[in-house]
């Protein structure tokens, strides 16, 4: 099974996927002998089946909105190509599921094309099924959901949480206001490279001291991961 992952590429966290088990115990139950399916058949037959199963899946979520009804989220960010992108998502009880992406490359990101933007995504899953939208906290954001209440007056218009936390790290960061905790964050930024750029140390301290832990803790913002790595500092610091 290795030999395999390791021929074809398969990226090695497809090991944790939900299907993986499952896929292993139907092969085992069939035996020595088996034929996996053909490549016509995973790019043809099986795939339309896959994608018809996907769909009804999403159909299920969709018949819940009427019942429970949905959040919608707005998030804004830029890809690889730092080609600016609006994501938009469905929150529910069932779960989140993805809308639809919008490249805003060549658009103004101002209030009245952003308000047209939401205004299209309302209608597609119905003002009805709406709890409320959530969308990013810069001021053309904050303007045209703010309008989007008004022009439906039938459901909210919230702040993302997270990019509020995330603008309160970043001003905490700043220099500007809070040197003490600048320099505590270039002080800790100056013991991790250390330690992650020379192999033997990083092996004994993963080894000897954090039990495998690592003092990075990647985050879904810059400023996030600064504090995830002072709190790992701090929970190690007797040890370092």
């Amino acid at each position: 099974m290795a030999r395999w992952w390791y021929d074809v590429n398969v990226p090695f966290n497809g090991a944790k996927s939900y299907h993986y088990q499952p896929m292993i115990d139907a092969i085992a139950s069939m035996g020595p002998g088996f034929k996996g399916p053909s490549y016509h058949d995973l790019r043809g037959p099986l795939l339309k089946d896959v994608v018809h199963d996907v769909h009804e899946y999403l159909f299920e979520i969709k018949a819940d909105w009427k019942l429970y009804g949905c959040s919608i989220m707005a998030d804004g960010w830029s890809n690889r190509r730092n080609v600016p992108i609006v994501n938009f998502l469905a929150y529910s009880p069932r779960g989140t599921i993805f809308l639809k992406s919008v490249d805003t490359s060549g658009l103004r990101k101002d209030k009245e094309t952003l308000l047209e933007m939401f205004d299209e995504v309302v209608k597609e899953v119905g003002q009805e099924n709406i709890v409320q939208f959530v969308s990013d906290n810069e001021a053309a954001f904050k303007a045209a959901g703010k309008a989007l209440q008004q022009r439906y007056d039938t459901f909210f218009w919230s702040l993302c949480a997270a990019h509020c936390i995330d603008l309160m790290l970043e001003n905490i960061s700043d220099p500007r206001y809070f040197p003490m905790i600048d320099e505590t964050i270039k002080k800790a930024r100056n013991i991790t490279k250390f330690i992650y750029n020379h192999a033997w140390v990083l092996a004994l301290m993963r080894k000897d001291f954090t039990n495998g832990n690592d003092l990075c803790r990647p985050g879904i913002t810059r400023f996030a991961t600064h504090f995830l790595s002072i709190k790992c500092l701090l929970k190690f610091k007797k040890k370092l």
